[in-house]
């Protein structure tokens, strides 16, 4: 990771070019994986139909603009995404050692042809030619990991067969309870509602920003209305997986929400709310878990599509391998 964009290498039609929308397209798959503010390194090598392509931008024809750009940059960033997510998938050794190298490149050419833009003219995003051919994700087998213990409350301790693994419960915590949240958002299944209503008492600019927030609110999943003066009803909130039943943990929420400002529903990011509600929703630090809770967090976290970083970017796990434990101890 960097913090600047400068090792972001784009190939079009095997010409080195540059171009700011599919830079920032590529960091968009990254967006939830790696932290905010810094840019992976990665090789883009893409095949695009030459009449799309008009090199006559810059004098050296580095730079380029590409017919129908927004839909080719939409391919990008989801065959980025699947890419990514594939890798964590398949490399359960190096997901045990937090971000590897090749987290940060992904290599197979991605033809985008004038028929596919034709064929795609009437939708927003542009798919590849080979998403139909893409095979439905298996269920992969449960991590090699023995559990030992916790420390200090914060780390799940286990043995792999590369050595000793430190787990960070709550970025673990918080990257399956995100990805849950994405799934029920997407499939309008966010909403849980209460057994019984909750009243809240807001403060005057609290109603200020409730005024502002009030359909993003229900959007994610929150029923708020007004009940006189500065009282309000709530009967829906977010499905965090955990039930969320108490004025005072639901208050919250809205306060951190709140936090962030005034929004309108067009351009609310809704990962970054979803960000939020994630970590409202997790395994806190300084909790103790059982051993079937340590297990069970574990085997959630392989499941997901990124494993190997929080939703913020920060890693889960990390690896200390059997030669590093060696040399600690000065048997080499």
């Amino acid at each position: 990771m960097r913090s600047s964009p400068d090792r972001i290498f784009i190939f079009v039609n095997g010409r080195a070019v540059s171009s700011r929308t599919l830079s920032a397209a590529l960091r968009e798959a990254y967006r939830n994986i790696i932290p905010l503010g810094k840019s992976p390194v990665a090789v883009i090598s893409l095949q695009i139909s030459p009449e799309l392509v008009d090199v006559n931008v810059h004098p050296a024809k580095r730079e380029i603009r590409l017919l129908h750009e927004q839909e080719i940059a939409s391919a990008l960033t989801r065959a980025a995404a699947r890419a990514l997510e594939e890798h964590a998938r398949c490399a359960p050794t190096e997901m045990a050692g937090g971000v590897s190298n090749g987290m940060s490149t992904w290599g197979p050419t991605t033809p985008v042809s004038q028929s596919t833009i034709a064929e795609n003219c009437e939708q927003s995003t542009l798919p590849l030619s080979e998403a139909k051919e893409m095979p439905q994700t298996q269920p992969q087998p449960r991590p090699n990991l023995r559990i030992l213990g916790q420390i200090k409350k914060l780390y799940i301790v286990a043995e792999s067969e590369d050595g000793l693994v430190l787990i960070d419960q709550h970025a673990a915590a918080e990257r399956i309870r995100f990805e849950l949240l994405q799934e029920r958002y997407k499939s309008k299944k966010i909403r849980q509602e209460l057994a019984e209503p909750i009243s809240l008492e807001m403060s005057p600019s609290e109603m200020i920003m409730m005024a502002s927030w009030q359909e993003t609110l229900q959007d994610i999943g929150f029923e708020v209305s007004p009940f006189g003066g500065n009282s309000y009803t709530v009967r829906a909130v977010p499905a965090l997986g955990r039930r969320l039943e108490s004025a005072e943990a639901v208050h919250d929420i809205l306060r951190d929400l709140f936090s962030e400002g005034k929004v309108s529903p067009a351009s609310t990011n809704k990962d970054e709310i979803l960000k939020l509600l994630a970590c409202r929703g997790s395994i806190k630090s300084g909790k103790e878990l059982t051993f079937a809770e340590m297990r069970k967090l574990v085997e959630d976290l392989h499941n997901c599509n990124n494993p190997l970083t929080c939703p913020h970017g920060r890693p889960v796990m990390v690896t200390i391998d059997q030669n590093q434990l060696e040399r600690l101890f000065a048997r080499r």
